[in-house]
């Protein structure tokens, strides 16, 4: 990838995580009065699956509504009025479906761009280790094995942790955002040479001079790898988005 094309890739994919910030505030505000239920949820599964027992799809609930209700409302704010915005779209090598991509951001202008995707995949994340595991191995190693970006050259990624907690199960479960983001930093360092790390879990602030929000968004972060398929380095940006008073048992 050329420096131009580059720039201007780096460019629209900052204007997806400022967009993704943007929308997750839009959530807040309007789950505050009336949060998610995961009772309430499950229902929903159960009548639309028409089964009484199934899968608990919370992860992929969050997900399509912030696309659907969020993302798609708000892009042309984020100059992106050209990018098809995917929930739960197909990933393939010669063919074959080699998973499923939580958001998929794909432009569809007559510029460079065409043809280009960017991938961010999504995680439930608390503070127990089970869940940071889930995050690394069934979240960035898609990347850093080249499952996800399998037929292309994009070396910028995403991924989003709908960071909540279930008192339910864990009464005590309950730990501030900010050091969840250090218990992720200090699994990210274990498995450093599994990811082929080359830069560690930094911050990486957004500035937005048209909304504050973005600005103000303290979670943002960003990590370095060498994919493993073409040894070529790889930058996988991080958002935490809490979800702690707006997703209740």
């Amino acid at each position: 990838m050329n420096a131009e094309i580059f720039e201007e890739t780096d460019y629209y994919f900052k204007q997806i995580l400022k967009l993704i910030i943007y929308g997750y505030e839009q959530v807040k505000k309007d789950r505050k009065k009336k949060p998610y239920s995961r009772k309430e949820i499950y229902e929903i599964i159960k009548e639309v699956r028409e089964k009484e027992k199934v899968h608990f799809e919370i992860e992929d609930y969050l997900r399509n509504d912030l696309v659907k209700q969020y993302l798609n409302d708000f892009k042309n704010d984020f100059e992106l009025s050209t990018f098809l915005i995917l929930s739960g779209s197909e990933e393939f090598k010669c063919n074959v479906k080699i998973g499923i991509v939580d958001i998929r951001f794909v432009s569809f202008s007559a510029t460079s761009l065409d043809n280009t995707g960017f991938i961010l995949e999504c995680k439930r994340l608390n503070k127990f280790s089970e869940m940071l595991k889930s995050y690394i191995e069934g979240g960035m190693m898609r990347f850093i094995t080249k499952q996800y970006y399998a037929e292309s050259d994009v070396t910028l990624a995403g991924m989003i942790a709908f960071v909540e907690v279930d008192l339910v199960k864990h009464k005590d479960g309950f730990m501030p955002i900010n050091e969840i983001a250090k218990q992720l930093k200090n699994t990210i360092d274990t498995y450093k040479n599994i990811l082929n790390t080359t830069q560690e879990f930094l911050l990486y602030p957004l500035d937005d001079q048209k909304f504050g929000v973005i600005s103000d968004f303290q979670y943002t972060y960003w990590t370095k790898h060498i994919r493993k398929d073409d040894c070529v380095e790889i930058n996988i940006h991080h958002l935490l988005l809490d979800y702690h008073d707006i997703l209740i048992s």
